[in-house]
């Protein structure tokens, strides 16, 4: 599992940084993350006329290794975290453009609809080993909801 989701989220990182909002007129198959294969990833990045929409479903986990960089700093967390869907979701990729949706219906660019507005929460671990760093995202629209 962790070959195929490294796969998966490598492409939709690339392609999610090109995609603008839109409405669709058709519904192409919906795959279930959880049917995902390192070869079925690799068909639909390869496609050059793609159109796919994978369910990702409330309750639905996942390991992810978490690498991250900054001028500063770098971290890895090893072992991996685990990453727990909490609503169920939609990633739809049109020809190397990417969208996400909670209703099938209204289709952001995944970049908005992940994003929002971050707090950060610095507290001692309960074993006082180390820090603990808490973020909380608000979705954009809420935060502006907000203001």
């Amino acid at each position: 599992m962790k070959k195929p989701f490294f796969l998966f989220t490598s492409a939709l990182i690339i392609t999610c940084s090109l995609a603008t909002a839109t409405t669709f007129t058709d519904t192409p198959k919906i795959i279930s993350f959880n049917e995902f294969s390192v070869e079925k990833i690799q068909e639909f990045i390869n496609a050059k006329n793609s159109d796919f929409i994978i369910e990702i479903e409330k309750g639905d986990s996942f390991p992810l290794q978490f690498l991250t960089k900054t001028r500063v700093f770098s971290a890895m967390l090893d072992p991996n975290i685990k990453l727990k869907v909490e609503k169920t979701c939609y990633v739809r990729v049109v020809n190397n453009k990417c969208y996400m949706s909670e209703d099938l219906v209204n289709w952001e660019k995944a970049q908005r609809f992940m994003g929002g507005v971050a707090t950060l929460q610095l507290s001692q671990s309960e074993t006082n080993s180390g820090l603990v760093l808490e973020t909380d995202i608000v979705p954009l629209k809420d935060a502006e909801e907000e203001e």
